[in-house]
């Protein structure tokens, strides 16, 4: 699995924290596509969440590509409503950024505009 998929969880305006992190995993990894499933990462002051999927498939992959633009249009939206997160996607890998999370979306980017890397979100985590 060279081609992670990072969902990145905004915490601040989450109405329970952990239940939030708790469900973004569940839904994860309840997700066609997705193998597994990491443990999450915190931030140092709890307001925020690295969740780590795996797919199934490779990273060049167009259908890694098509679980990314699903997770992003079906699993991302219903998780922000029911929790009050917000949440980023972002890629762990080149193949995966290419073939979804960057290129996916108009302007080439994720959910809204908001895209990260993985040199980026891992600063100020912890397990």
């Amino acid at each position: 699995f060279n081609g992670p998929i990072l969902a990145v969880a905004d915490l601040g305006s989450a109405d329970d924290p952990g239940s939030a992190v708790d469900r973004l995993r569940h839904e994860l990894a309840a997700t066609p596509g997705v193998a597994g499933v990491g443990q999450p990462l915190l931030s140092d002051t709890g307001d925020a969440a690295i969740v780590t999927a795996l797919p199934a498939t490779a990273p060049q992959d167009e259908r890694t590509g098509e679980l990314v633009r699903r997770i992003r249009n079906d699993v991302v939206p219903g998780l922000e409503r029911a929790t009050g997160a917000d949440v980023v996607l972002g890629a762990g890998g080149q193949g995966v950024a290419h073939g979804g999370v960057s290129g996916g979306s108009p302007g080439g980017r994720c959910n809204a505009g908001r895209i990260i890397s993985a040199p980026c979100a891992g600063s100020g985590f912890r397990r």
